[in-house]
């Protein structure tokens, strides 16, 4: 006898246009700059920070890992038990711009990190409070947030050049390194419904991740920054990229 409670192949499109599929270029990227950045003095300022936010082409959502220790044994079974947690670093690619300023941005960056051979800066000075990365919907409303808790760059890699590449844009990958990252479901883009991040602003790293706190409302900054990749692959809503194929 056929399960009765299977879904049916016209629910599973009915659901489809309901609440569309998530589309992997409807995102944005919100870099919060470290105190180096704090002044005009090194030749940016809040416009030029929010630039360097638009142009990042590519992200992904943070790859974490469980790391597991299986020197139990228990009545004669060897069983793995969890003692913390592994994220690998994040990977973002950025456009650049003629004036080479996106570029510029991160090489200040890395100066203020190591100025010199055997001479390093301060880490709250070069180290970012925060990076932020938004999933938005069709609607160009972020829906889910992750927050990525005192961040830098580790490796800029090179910008390839060639006469051969025609008119290829020129890109180039950041990797950052990072104490924590959070997780929160958002309602109508500046609502936290739902967050991983302690009620505490001031623990320890490491603690209090994984904490379910429903009940949490609180507003947050939600800038309208909308990723330059949308824009270049033809997505967003304004774009034609967004929302399940009507075609279903």
């Amino acid at each position: 006898m056929a399960d009765t409670h299977a879904p049916s192949l016209s629910q599973f499109t009915s659901e489809l246009r309901t609440r569309n599929i998530s589309r992997p270029n409807q995102y944005y990227v919100q870099i919060i700059a470290p105190k180096i950045f704090s002044s005009q003095t090194k030749g940016f300022d809040s416009t030029d920070i929010g630039l360097v936010s638009m142009w990042c082409h590519t992200a992904q959502t943070p790859q974490a890992g469980i790391l597991t220790d299986d020197s139990y044994i228990e009545a004669g079974t060897r069983r793995k038990f969890a003692y913390d947690q592994d994220y690998q670093n994040l990977t973002l690619s950025f456009y650049i711009d003629q004036d080479y300023k996106i570029k510029r941005f991160f090489d200040q960056w890395k100066q203020a990190i190591v100025p010199q051979r055997r001479n390093f800066g301060y880490p709250d000075d070069y180290t970012a409070p925060s990076l932020k990365l938004y999933i938005v919907n069709q609607a160009d409303i972020a829906t889910y947030e992750y927050e990525y808790i005192k961040i830098y760059p580790k490796t800029i890699q090179a910008v390839e050049l060639s006469y051969a590449t025609g008119i290829a844009t020129s890109t180039f990958t950041v990797e950052f390194v990072f104490e924590d990252v959070y997780y929160s479901s958002l309602k109508f883009g500046n609502l936290i419904d739902f967050t991983s991040k302690p009620d505490n602003a001031i623990i320890p790293s490491k603690q209090g991740l994984g904490v379910t706190n429903p009940e949490v409302k609180q507003s947050i900054t939600n800038p309208t920054i909308t990723s330059l990749s949308k824009i270049v692959s033809g997505g967003g809503s304004d774009f034609g990229g967004g929302g399940a194929d009507s075609s279903y």
